[in-house]
């Protein structure tokens, strides 16, 4: 790649460009010996340091809320974890095969699934029997009513009994 070099010797920047693609030029400018990196914004289309945060780029908005908060507490991550040991770390409708399940033993993409939402059932947030290890596509299809809270809850009281009996 060509080392085009420029130089403004009135303000003592000097600098050159090291890469471009189709919607970014990166270049490696020096200020009075110390050097940055640059790069073309692809909000505003103006030069910034690399490190700059443009105030073109959308601001992701993530409501505050009881919920979230919950989620982020020390309390909701180790429940969280001892509810993925009791499961074993397996999707527990996978574990089953139902719901459309393409493979039995899933333990990707692994998540903890509130049968009752929190916002109707706050005081059951922590409770074993309200809680379920679901893969996220089996956690989307719980969360929109396509796999029946009932059928959940006869999953988590079989939960350790091999075979299950009586869950649906």
């Amino acid at each position: 790649m060509k080392d085009s070099r420029r130089s403004k010797s009135n303000i003592g920047i000097t600098g050159f460009i090291i890469g471009q693609s189709e919607n970014s030029l990166e270049r490696w400018i020096s200020y009075g010996g110390e050097y940055s990196l640059l790069k073309s914004c692809q909000y505003c289309g103006q030069i910034h340091d690399r490190s700059y945060r443009c105030k073109s780029k959308p601001k992701r908005y993530k409501p505050t809320n009881d919920v979230n908060r919950f989620r982020w507490t020390n309390q909701w991550k180790m429940k969280s974890k001892q509810i993925r040991e009791r499961d074993k770390y397996l999707c527990q409708i996978c574990l089953l095969k139902q719901y459309n399940t393409v493979k039995q033993y899933n333990f990707t993409n692994l998540e903890v699934h509130h049968i009752e939402p929190l916002i109707e059932a706050w005081d059951k947030r922590l409770e074993d029997i309200n809680l379920i290890s679901l893969c996220a596509y089996h956690h989307k299809m719980a969360d929109s009513g396509q796999i029946p809270k009932n059928a959940l809850i006869g999953i988590v009281g079989n939960i350790g009994r091999y075979p299950p009996q009586g869950i649906f």
